[in-house]
């Protein structure tokens, strides 16, 4: 009987035999796939459990809080768009948008953070003072300033003072105009000191 000779590579500066080879290959290719699926899974699914979604909330509303918990992007912005239509019927979504102020899809973050301040829930205006302090897009950061303008709370009036420092100017700007409508002392102050320096 012939005995097959291991073939020797260099591989990574090693010498390892063809069988080793195969081995390292498909404890790669093993990586590549745990790792695709965590990467998959790692959208900032809303932390409510989906067993815990209302039962006793309107069907249109339930089936688009049921899309925020797809994988795909695209579905879960066209499900926080759908709340944006819906307007204060959609206030049974609420935490369920303030979850996904946190997921990686830019364009969902974005649309959550108009959306609370579209539906004018009190219970968005922490969620937005940390995204508008927090958040690395400032298209993110300006929405939230915004819908903190129409939230007129004067719990984001700190931060809202802080971002009219912030580096991009529709963040400022969006800034300035939230503090109009808190009318607080303060914002009042904050906005002659900016405008005069």
């Amino acid at each position: 009987m012939f005995k097959k000779k291991a073939k020797k590579i260099n591989f990574f500066s090693e010498t390892i035999t063809c069988r080793e080879e195969k081995k390292m290959r498909r404890i790669l290719v093993l990586f590549v796939v745990i790792g695709c699926l965590v990467g998959g899974l790692s959208y900032a699914q809303p932390k409510i459990s989906k067993g815990n979604i209302p039962v006793n909330i309107p069907a249109e509303v339930r089936e688009q809080i049921e899309r925020l918990y797809s994988s795909n992007p695209k579905e879960r912005e066209a499900a926080v768009r759908s709340f944006y239509s819906m307007g204060e019927k959609a206030t049974p979504a609420v935490p369920f948008l303030i979850s996904v102020l946190k997921d990686k899809d830019l364009h969902v973050r974005w649309y959550a953070a108009s959306t609370l301040g579209h539906i004018e829930d009190s219970r968005a205006v922490k969620p937005l003072i940390a995204v508008l302090r927090k958040d690395k897009d400032s298209r993110v950061r300006e929405c939230a300033a915004v819908s903190l303008m129409y939230l007129k709370d004067p719990r984001a009036v700190e931060q809202l003072i802080v971002a009219l420092k912030d580096e991009n100017k529709s963040v400022r700007y969006a800034a300035t105009l939230a503090l109009g409508s808190i009318k607080d002392s303060k914002a009042v102050e904050s906005i002659n000191c900016c405008s005069e320096g």
